[in-house]
């Protein structure tokens, strides 16, 4: 008989399966509103009643470039703690002394309606970049936690972030670029120089297709991981990327295989300014003669195939729910320019790594 899960983490559970019913095409939220151990609301993030969903028009913050957690007013959605909120209100339900599990941290909105609502408690899995919130409810006197593999961690302040008493983190390289860039190199590279812990979102891709009985080559993994994309939304494969680098023991880390300006976002989002962005490029033909000299496990079968593939990298097809990696690439604090040898490369690196 499996563990018997505590109270928090049967209601972080509940918030988890409401965050699958949000139509926002950036971010799927669920909270849940708890009273004396019993729900009182559940709430997800979408449009207001009436209002076609973004799922179907698309979002305006992507259309206008609107970074996550700035410009709130260019929402049209309403947040999963304000629903919440709002359908205690709609059927007189008093909130005073609830506690709200949410599964990504409130923006400032939120947080100031949590605090007039009288909510006494916030216990959130993600971190949304807004730690003006998460100050403003602990000065309120509002208990902030973080729930983190089964564990509460609670709120320190900015001095000291609920992250931070895990582990010290010190670094974590992200690396985006085509297939055959020299992606993995770089990042064997920085795993040798830094002894640091290696992270591919790939992976995450083929732990799925294992999971599914899915043969595991080029054109499945695209497919399937825009189709997580699709169903969990276009961040899912960074955040259980770190789910597991917050399970993780290493200071120095190395994440592969980013592909997507909103797996960009997420992990800025949840590791601030300890996150940095290395761009690897090449040649195709180059990347071509790599791949196949890789041999990976289904591998391309000749150069045409091999530019097929990369224009479906290049254009997605479901804006942020697939693969974009040349709108990724621009996001890159850092581009390296890998046409030479081995040697070469090896030398960047190292002047890069100098700088951390």
């Amino acid at each position: 008989m499996e563990k018997r899960p505590s109270f928090d983490e049967y209601f972080m559970k509940i918030a988890k399966l409401v965050s699958t019913r949000s139509t926002c095409t950036r971010r799927q939220v669920g909270a849940v509103l708890v009273r004396d151990k019993r729900i009182i609301a559940t709430g997800y993030n979408g449009n207001p009643r009436g209002l076609p969903h973004c799922t179907e028009i698309g979002c305006l913050r992507d259309k206008l470039g609107v970074p996550s957690g700035t410009r709130s007013e260019l929402c049209t959605g309403v947040h999963a703690e304000q629903n919440a909120i709002i359908q205690c209100a709609l059927h007189g339900v008093s909130t005073e002394g609830a506690t709200i599990y949410v599964t990504d941290s409130p923006c400032i909105l939120c947080g100031k309606m949590i605090i007039n609502a009288g909510i006494r408690r916030v216990v959130y899995g993600g971190e949304y970049p807004d730690e003006e919130s998460l100050k403003m409810m602990k000065q309120a006197g509002v208990k902030v936690e973080k729930y983190v593999d089964g564990k509460i961690i609670e709120y320190a302040g900015p001095a000291k972030s609920a992250w931070f008493e895990i582990k010290e983190l010190k670094k974590v390289i992200g690396l985006t670029g085509f297939n055959g860039s020299g992606k993995t190199t770089v990042a064997k590279i920085i795993q040798e120089k830094k002894k640091a812990k290696y992270f591919s979102l790939s992976d995450e891709i083929r732990e799925e297709c294992k999971k599914e009985g899915i043969e595991i080559n080029r054109e499945n993994l695209i497919r399937v991981g825009n189709e997580l994309r699709k169903e969990y939304g276009g961040g899912i494969l960074a955040k259980r990327t770190v789910e597991k680098i917050w399970k993780s023991a290493t200071s120095e880390i190395v994440v592969d295989s980013i592909r997507t300006p909103i797996e960009v976002e997420i992990l800025k989002g949840e590791l601030g300014e300890k996150f940095v962005l290395i761009a690897v490029e090449a040649e195709q033909k180059a990347r071509y003669e790599r791949e196949k000299k890789r041999g990976r496990e289904g591998g391309v079968k000749n150069f045409e195939e091999f530019k097929k593939h990369e224009e479906e990298e290049s254009k997605g097809g479901m804006g942020e729910k697939a693969q974009a990696i040349p709108d990724t690439i621009e996001l890159a604090d850092i581009v390296i320019k890998n046409n030479g040898s081995l040697e070469e490369l090896n030398k960047k690196i190292g002047k890069i790594l100098e700088k951390f």
